[in-house]
């Protein structure tokens, strides 16, 4: 109960930080309404995850509201054709896998695996990398790493690396971690943030690094990496919930790294006005409950 003037601060903030627009009803809207009864709620029936109903709305729009479109809206006949469609959509999405490819990599350390899909191939010589349609889309950093280290890459005159556009990486308990670095997700680039381990002079450090590619070197699965300009401590960002860092734009910023150096994904934001490579690591939800409830008045 001693979070009530907290959540109205919050809500009164949102409103004038984020003004909805004209021919609207403002936040005259039931999830406003709703949020301000939360505090009631969670007394009543305990954590809210008990009443929660994300879950549930996200598979409705799976299996019922997406299916819905392409059926002939007939009472009779509804069912059986929005189960149809969504049979059709787990084909498709069956087959999309078989072409764009899947490679496993068991690392055989406690049964964690990674599986890496959106094959390519990259064409480098010990003068640089081939033009190709692969090439041509890979990011610029991309490229000027893969020159730098060619002496270690290529074999022979010319060798041919295989690229990936995301990684999977699954731990020993079954947990999932996705990473892309695609140039053209549906239209658009995407490139995932990790929270990425190196062993520096026998100190272990973290920094955030952007994901540039993944490539393939001797049967082993690696990833390109931008790293901040300086190691990062998790304990800052549970402390601050929104910390500054500045990403590294000198060579010895851009890194290749093993997959099991990325310990999770990090949310990461443009310093929007600010200066160049300006960025902000923000805590994520898991952590806000403690990072809150710190504020809240116990007595």
């Amino acid at each position: 109960m001693n979070a009530r003037q907290k959540i109205g601060r919050v809500l009164k903030v949102m409103q004038t930080t984020f003004p909805r627009g004209e021919n609207t009803n403002g936040y005259n809207i039931p999830k406003m309404h709703g949020m301000a009864k939360m505090v009631d709620y969670i007394c009543l029936y305990g954590s809210a995850i008990n009443f929660f109903g994300g879950p549930g709305e996200s598979s409705h729009k799976q299996f019922v509201k997406s299916p819905g479109l392409k059926t002939q809206r007939r009472v009779s006949e509804f069912a059986s054709q929005v189960a149809k469609q969504h049979y059709h959509v787990m084909v498709s999405h069956h087959v999309y896998k078989s072409c764009v490819g899947e490679t496993r990599a068991d690392n055989n350390n406690g049964g964690e695996r990674v599986i890496m899909e959106g094959k390519y191939k990259i064409n480098i010589t010990r003068g640089g990398v081939v033009d190709n349609a692969s090439s041509k889309r890979l990011r610029v950093e991309v490229i000027r790493t893969l020159e730098r280290d060619s002496h270690a890459l290529v074999r022979g005159n010319e060798t041919t690396l295989t690229g990936y556009t995301r990684a999977r990486c699954i731990d020993s308990t079954g947990v999932q971690s996705i990473y892309y670095a695609h140039p053209s997700y549906r239209g658009s680039p995407w490139y995932d943030w990790a929270y990425v381990h190196f062993l520096e002079r026998g100190e272990e450090n973290y920094y955030p690094s952007l994901i540039l590619g993944f490539i393939e070197v001797d049967g082993n699965a690696e990833a390109l990496v931008q790293c901040s300009t300086r190691p990062l401590k998790w304990s800052t960002v549970e402390r601050n919930m929104f910390v500054a860092i500045t990403l590294g734009d000198k060579s010895e910023s851009f890194v290749r790294v093993p997959l099991s150096s990325l310990v999770f994904t990090l949310c990461v934001i443009q310093d929007y006005g600010g200066e160049r490579n300006k960025y902000f690591v923000i805590l994520p939800r898991s952590g806000w409950g403690t990072f809150f409830g710190r504020d809240i008045n116990k007595d």
